[in-house]
């Protein structure tokens, strides 16, 4: 059983790693809004952006996972962007990592107040954890 365990820990490990032999890094930005209301009551899921984060990426970097945490407490959307290319609109993070379309450059994410969840998220300021592999 012991043995057994083990070896389901090292399959886990191996898995996790990032296939370049690094291991994944991470990094926070904070954002802040220009107003603590935009977007309210808003049924549309692109509106202006109220917040933006930013980070670098290595070429070794294939892979972004994302994730948003507001003050407001609520789930928000964000679109992702590799410098002008479009990743995708997102609800509080994303589920899976995403491919990177090219080696290098700036990732960003544009927070927005909109729909989100089925219910409205009202972006006000927060984190955005990048954390690329």
């Amino acid at each position: 059983m012991l043995r057994t365990s083990i070896a389901a820990a090292t399959v886990l490990a191996l898995a996790a790693a990032p296939a370049h032999g690094r291991s994944a890094r991470s990094h926070v930005v904070t954002y802040r809004g220009t107003s603590g209301v935009a977007g309210v009551g808003s049924v549309r899921s692109q509106e202006p952006p109220v917040g933006e984060a930013a980070t670098e990426t290595l070429t070794v970097d294939r892979r972004v996972l994302v994730s948003v945490s507001d003050e407001s407490g609520t789930r928000v959307p964000f679109q992702l962007y590799q410098d002008m290319t479009y990743l995708g609109l997102y609800c509080g993070r994303t589920l899976y990592p995403v491919r990177l379309p090219r080696a290098g450059g700036t990732v960003r994410a544009l927070v927005t107040s909109g729909v989100c969840d089925g219910g409205a998220g009202t972006a006000t300021a927060g984190t955005v954890t990048f954390r690329l592999a």
